[in-house]
């Protein structure tokens, strides 16, 4: 596979060696580990990691969510790459772990936990949904365990239909996760301190 997003250093905030959970940060297109990395301020708790990879050319895969896998490879599997590398470095038990993303971040971030399963932390995806044709979302079948997934989002976002939030926050509860999907209005392609507030419930809730 062509090694597109690896070799690119994270950026990260905390100490590793007294760190009781993580987050993986994944950043947007067209957008960077610093500016996701400000979400820190509003979601810091004691002993809380935070790892924010670098998308090359500041994109993960360059078509849009929904079309198929193959339009968006190699670069998927590499972004998946550098998410299960970024999960590897906190050095966490898997339940122990959070991924985070917005908009391209948050679909690269139910993708993974998709198809990867397991129990994780969390999950929070703000404006995203599973990657791939109607098709493709249909057969990711990687029990989750009771993970709980948070996944907020417009109902007129431009950029995700909110057919395919639908369809992922019921494929994802059908492969066990306790999904929390908050539609709103007005919101734009953009964070609400409702979501804010449902991300740091999701943290606080992992045991120190």
């Amino acid at each position: 596979m062509t090694q597109l997003h690896q070799g690119i250093a994270p950026l990260s905030f905390g100490i590793k060696e007294t760190a009781k959970r993580g987050v993986i940060l994944l950043h947007g297109r067209g957008s960077s580990p610093e500016d996701i990395l400000g979400l820190r301020r509003y979601l810091e708790l004691p002993n809380t990691l935070f790892i924010a990879p670098r998308a090359r050319n500041t994109t993960w895969y360059p078509q849009r969510f929904i079309r198929p896998n193959a339009e968006n490879e190699p670069w998927l599997s590499s972004a998946l790459e550098t998410v299960a590398e970024c999960i590897q470095q906190t050095n966490l038990p898997l339940e122990q772990v959070v991924l985070l993303g917005f908009s391209q971040g948050a679909c690269l971030a139910l993708e993974f936990a998709a198809r990867h399963g397991g129990r994780f932390g969390g999950v929070i995806a703000f404006s995203g949904g599973l990657i791939g044709s109607d098709l493709e979302i249909g057969k990711l079948g990687q029990p989750l365990l009771e993970t709980p997934i948070f996944i907020g989002c417009d109902e007129a976002d431009f950029h995700i239909d909110l057919a395919r939030v639908n369809a992922s926050a019921d494929i994802l509860s059908r492969l066990g996760a306790k999904v929390d999907k908050r539609i709103y209005k007005g919101l734009g392609h953009s964070i609400n301190t409702d979501e804010i507030d449902a991300a740091r419930a999701i943290l606080a809730s992992l045991s120190e």
